[in-house]
């Protein structure tokens, strides 16, 4: 063989090598082979969270176009952000068509309008087909950003009074809507109650919620000693806050517990003045000085979502809990001011029998057993004890009086049947508070007469129709057409008893078995 035979052999077998895949193409790490290798990646981005639903769209990159299509399998991981919660776990094959230089697929953002922190979840690509996977993007974190805002933290009410001897007074504060933060409010204590001789309280005084809690509350310690004492004040302000603002126009920052002296007395309503010619100017007259609006409570720029001026009120709901000031329903009414529980009475209830045409019968009257307490039914004055009935129990107890125990209505009051029942049913205030306490209204038993000071401490002077009725507000159903009974006889008259007239803001005296009257039950703030 000749030299040059043997040249040409050799450069064949090169050109035999070359084409067998000892040169040119590459293979990827699924054993397919391409003339170029591309490599897929991740860019870690933010979705915001919304208050509905929302697509966060996911980039798969190939690092060049490649004559060959890609796949790659994808699927989500819980980081801070849960799947099912946060957003909608997700897995797949994604199809790189040939000549693209990417692909994209979706992922579901669950939106709502909690205040939380920002979370995350990750997207995770293996098994790649045509190309290798990039080294440092093949997990990419995407962020979920909260854009709610945080709520507003407000006490419940803007004050309360309480006993000096019933131990633990609580506080309850609110959220204007859930939150997935813990909330923590620090409270400056202020008043003229001294910490430690009349209350404590742990230090610092903290307000928290958990995430997802609306409501909370924390107890102040009263403690009660044997010195006659005017009332004294603790004075709770919001002050340092996490995850919560305060708002004024939303809610109450401000707090007073009030703990009750030997007497307690809201004031009149009254916030205009007259120069004995002209009512209702706002600045008192030189002529005239020294006017009920210059004093008292009545007197500070206090709002008055919880009672006209100086009044302060908080709803009570059919087991004693305290409800928001705009409550549509209640059962009873607290004075924060004097402590007293009032009741509030139902809807009026008609007594007169109906006429059923087809029978020609008189159907009588049936009510429930809450409905006792209509705003329309009137009783007479009866107290037994002999101690504080002025000599006199007032209306006689007898047969020609007494209800049918099987349906006790009467033409003036009525009380729901009850088979449970064991005492006889009268239209009379003895009856009437009896059966309050044995149904155990608002969660109390200890319902009693009001004396003639409690019902004028709820009077507000300054009702536009010139009448005195109480905050409507707080005291839905005050009739101004009747007196109401108080607990209070006459000194020097064992046949009457004191009685309000809302109609004047008037004491007037009232035979006790004369006629019948309103009347609204009260317990003790002890």
């Amino acid at each position: 063989m000749t030299k040059s035979l043997i040249t040409f052999s050799l450069l064949a077998g090169s050109v035999l090598l070359a084409g067998c895949g000892g040169g040119g193409e590459e293979e990827d790490s699924n054993g397919s082979t391409s003339s170029r290798t591309g490599s897929l990646s991740m860019i870690s981005s933010d979705a915001r969270e919304g208050d509905d639903n929302s697509e966060l769209t996911v980039q798969v990159r190939l690092s060049q176009r490649l004559d060959n299509q890609v796949s790659v399998d994808y699927e989500t991981r819980d980081g801070t952000a849960t799947a099912g919660e946060d957003y909608t776990s997700t897995s797949g094959n994604l199809i790189i068509p040939k000549g693209a230089s990417q692909g994209t697929f979706d992922v579901v953002i669950t939106g709502d309008g909690i205040d939380e922190e920002d979370e995350f979840f990750e997207v995770i690509l293996s098994n790649p087909v045509g190309a290798k996977l990039s080294s440092s993007d093949a997990t990419a974190t995407f962020t979920i950003t909260n854009d709610d805002n945080p709520p507003v933290i407000s006490f419940e009410t803007r004050q309360q009074s309480v006993a000096e001897d019933v131990g633990q007074a609580k506080v309850y504060a609110t959220l204007s809507e859930v939150s997935g933060n813990q909330v923590t409010a620090e409270l400056d204590v202020t008043g003229t109650a001294l910490d430690n001789d009349d209350y404590a309280l742990d230090k610092p005084v903290l307000i928290e919620f958990q995430p997802g809690d609306v409501r909370s509350s924390f107890d102040i310690e009263i403690k009660p000693d044997s010195i006659p004492e005017g009332g004294e004040t603790i004075n709770l302000a919001i002050g340092s806050l996490d995850n919560a603002i305060t708002d004024e126009r939303d809610g109450i920052s401000e707090h007073t517990v009030i703990i009750l002296g030997d007497t307690a007395l809201n004031d009149t309503g009254l916030v205009t003045f007259s120069d004995g010619v002209n009512a209702g100017l706002t600045l008192e007259p030189s002529s005239h000085p020294g006017q009920d609006a210059s004093h008292g409570r009545d007197t500070l720029p206090e709002p008055d979502f919880d009672g006209h001026e100086g009044f302060s009120f908080t709803k009570l709901d059919t087991d004693g809990n305290p409800l928001p000031s705009n409550s549509p329903t209640w059962s009873c009414t607290l004075d924060n001011v004097t402590g007293v529980v009032w009741e509030n009475k139902t809807p009026e209830k008609s007594l007169a029998p109906t006429f059923d045409p087809e029978s020609g019968d008189t159907i009588p009257v049936t009510i429930s057993l809450g409905e006792f307490r209509a705003a329309n039914f009137r009783y007479d004055w009866r107290v037994n004890d002999e101690n504080n009935n002025g000599g006199s129990p007032g209306v006689v107890e007898n047969g020609d009086g007494q209800l049918d125990s099987s349906n006790p209505v009467g033409e003036e009051c009525a009380y729901g049947a009850d088979s449970g029942r064991r005492a006889r049913m009268y239209c009379n205030t003895r009856s009437y508070l009896e059966e309050m306490n044995r149904l155990g209204i608002c969660g109390f038993q200890d319902w009693r007469m009001p004396s003639i000071e409690e019902l004028r401490s709820i009077a507000n002077y300054d009702v536009a129709d010139n009448s005195s009725a109480p905050d409507t507000r707080f005291f839905s159903r005050v009739h101004t057409d009747t007196r109401y009974w108080s607990g209070t006889p006459a000194a020097d008259n064992s046949a009457s008893a004191w009685c309000f007239e809302y109609a004047t803001g008037e004491v007037k005296l009232c035979q006790k078995a004369g006629q019948s009257r309103g009347f609204m039950a009260v317990r003790s703030p002890k």
